[in-house]
């Protein structure tokens, strides 16, 4: 039977208008902070406890909303940014739909307290419910949200919230976009009650790339001007050394608006291009001014995605303005002494902190890496002993392990290097770390399937097969009664690696190395969100990290399989990580054991000894599945004998 059509109340059209708008906490806190920024706030303060779910409290020192205006805030599409429909065609503000407060309102409870400079007294506004009551308070000049009980008459949208870790960083990632793209503003994020973002509003932009991606980026900053017809780019791009896995540190803002533009993102890869290793993206922070009458920001109501008037053009210009400052820029690698890690300083294809010297692999094929340091066997602790209060000036004295035996894990594989350099660690890395691990596969494969038809086991097979030598630096050859077995030595090694770290976690016992002295690491602000969910993963694996104020964490203790230089490692495995607790999938175990033994893992390239090579197929040959590493890419792969015939015209 068919419905008549109805007029929706007014509650119920605004809790759908508010899902346009207001899909998780960080949504909640963009829409504040851009009131407080087109108010002209100089300083702007963030609370955030429970995940953003519980409260979020923006507080600035803005204009301020007149007593008798305020109630308009709540009130649908009533703004104080446009007027006519003329306007639209050129908005320099960041708000303008007047639906921020009302529809933030419409699924949590708000109170706002407000005063104008000029103003005696402010006004305090309690909204829940669509009901409104008003008083009169003291107030410091400005405006003060806050946000309770996010969600609350809504239970299927916070059903749908990720993790409180993933929510949390989702917030630190916004106010650090927000921060670069307004380095005149003081901004200072706390969550949970510990401050993770604090920047000085002094408009230097260097200087607030620094407080967000750690001081050690600044020395290998690029800066960008370039002038066109219709406005500017400017900002900073990293040098190749700096590149990452994802797009992560890749920020562009259209006249002060944190934009997500696949032009834009291009635009600054093509600039880019040749200088980067297979998936690695560029650090950016770019600025592109335009006239507002060539851009139109009225696409979707979060105003994240934008339209341009002429986008081949804009592309080129970006281009242009990023392969001109890389130019003229000194980007050869320097290598001096090693330095703490910094938050999103990762090592690139010319980094000195990863390569073949840190190759581990199973029993004998790492005495000479010995001379760093004592193995321990580490019994996981009940519960994570507290961690001490440290004083600032021990700080001073924390830098990173000194290595006793330079290039340990290539003596450890017995192998020089030859005409093919192993590939460092980033561009190995960078070609399927990042990857999300594969299913949980058996250990078939046709490899297995033709050799049982054979009546052969495969795992026999690697544990007895001639192994003849070593092709092109990295795939070791095994012949096999069907032919000969092309085998990667980075993935296998891979492969190895990653259950022995699982089995050490699973058992609780893992093999461990103290520092002698502690490495301090400086983390971004999303990445330090997110530690203290992923801690007891991370010690069940080997680390011992602990908070050592604001954004810096102290390294204690490492996995055997890491190295030693293990910030740069840690780094990524906690990007990696949050991405799974943001994205689901495989556990936090597995995601950081696949991290681990991907770095850690004989480079491609290497060249291995006979006895080196030997060891590595036998012990292929014990674990669960020497078929795939735990990102999904083969292992082996076999060279029939027919196709060998057939090559050869005896077929």
């Amino acid at each position: 039977m068919r419905q008549p059509i109805r007029v929706l109340s007014e509650d119920v059209s605004n809790k759908i208008a508010a899902g346009e708008v207001i899909e998780r906490p960080a949504s909640v806190v963009k829409e504040l902070v851009e009131n407080a920024i087109d108010a002209g706030a100089r300083r702007i303060y963030v609370d955030v406890k429970g995940a953003g779910k519980e409260l979020i409290r923006v507080v600035d020192d803005g204009s301020g909303i007149p007593a008798d205006q305020a109630p308009l805030a709540f009130q649908r599409h009533a703004t104080s940014k446009i007027q006519k429909a003329s306007d639209l065609a050129a908005i320099s503000t960041l708000g303008f739909r007047g639906e921020a407060l009302p529809s933030i309102a419409s699924v949590s409870r708000v109170e706002l307290v407000t005063r104008t400079h000029d103003a005696a007294d402010g006004v305090r506004l309690e909204v829940a419910g669509g009901n409104v009551r008003a008083s009169v308070c003291g107030a410091p000049p400005g405006t003060q949200v806050s946000v309770y009980d996010l969600f609350y008459n809504t239970p299927a949208r916070f059903k749908f919230l990720k993790s409180d870790t993933a929510e949390r960083r989702y917030i630190a990632e916004l106010l650090s976009a927000m921060a670069l793209a307004h380095p005149a503003i003081a901004f200072r994020l706390s969550l949970e009650g510990r401050p993770v973002l604090s920047t000085s509003g002094s408009g230097n932009l260097k200087e607030a790339v620094g407080a967000v991606y750690g001081r050690r980026v600044l020395d290998d900053l690029v800066a960008v001007e370039w002038e066109a017809p219709w406005g500017a780019v400017s900002g900073y791009v990293g040098k190749p050394a700096l590149a990452k896995g994802n797009r992560s540190a890749e920020t562009i803002f259209v006249n002060g608006r944190w934009v997500q533009s696949r032009t834009l993102y291009a635009a600054v890869e093509k600039g880019f291009e040749s200088l980067l290793a297979h998936r690695r993206f560029p650090l950016a922070v770019l600025h592109v001014t335009i006239d507002p009458a060539l851009v139109d920001v009225n696409v979707h109501p979060a105003k994240t995605e934008v339209r341009f008037r002429d986008e081949g053009d804009l592309f080129r210009t970006v281009m242009r303005a990023v392969r001109a400052a890389l130019v003229q820029a000194d980007l050869v690698a320097h290598i001096g002494p090693a330095r703490p890690g910094s938050a999103g300083v990762l090592p690139g294809p010319g980094s000195a902190q990863g390569g073949a010297q840190r190759g581990a692999g199973p029993e004998g094929w790492n005495q000479a890496r010995l001379a760093w340091g004592d193995w321990t066997v580490r019994k996981r602790p009940e519960a994570p002993p507290a961690a001490p209060e440290w004083t600032g000036e021990a700080r001073q004295e924390y830098g990173p392990l000194e290595t006793a035996h330079e290039g340990a894990g290539r003596a450890a594989f017995g192998g020089a290097r030859g005409d093919g350099a192993p590939r460092e660690a980033g561009d190995e890395a960078g070609t399927h770390a990042g990857l999300p691990l594969a299913g949980a596969a058996g250990a078939t494969s046709p490899l297995a399937e033709e050799a049982a038809r054979l009546g052969l086991d495969p795992r026999e097979l690697l544990a007895t097969a001639p192994v003849l030598g070593q092709a092109v630096g990295t795939y070791l050859v095994v012949a096999v009664p069907m032919g000969l077995w092309l085998i990667d030595q980075h993935v296998a090694h891979e492969r190895i690696l990653y259950e022995e770290v699982l089995r050490g976690g699973e058992s609780g016992e893992v093999v461990s190395q103290e520092l002698l002295v502690p490495l301090a690491v400086t983390l971004s602000p999303a990445l330090s969100s997110g530690l203290d969910e992923v801690r007891g993963e991370l010690e069940a694996l080997g680390f011992v990290v602990e908070r050592f104020g604001g954004n810096d964490v102290l390294i204690r203790a490492v996995p055997a399989a890491v190295g030693p230089q293990p910030g740069p490692v840690l780094l990524r495995i906690l990007e990696e990580l949050a991405a799974a607790a943001m994205d689901g999938g495989p556990s936090l175990r597995e995601q950081a054991a696949a991290s681990i033994a991907c770095r850690a893992a004989v480079k491609a390239g290497q060249r291995l000894q006979p006895e080196a090579m030997e060891r590595l197929v036998r012990s292929l040959a014990a674990v669960e599945n020497p078929f795939a590493c735990p990102h999904g890419r083969p292992i082996i792969v076999q060279l029939g004998i027919e196709e060998i015939e057939r090559r050869f015209g005896r077929r």
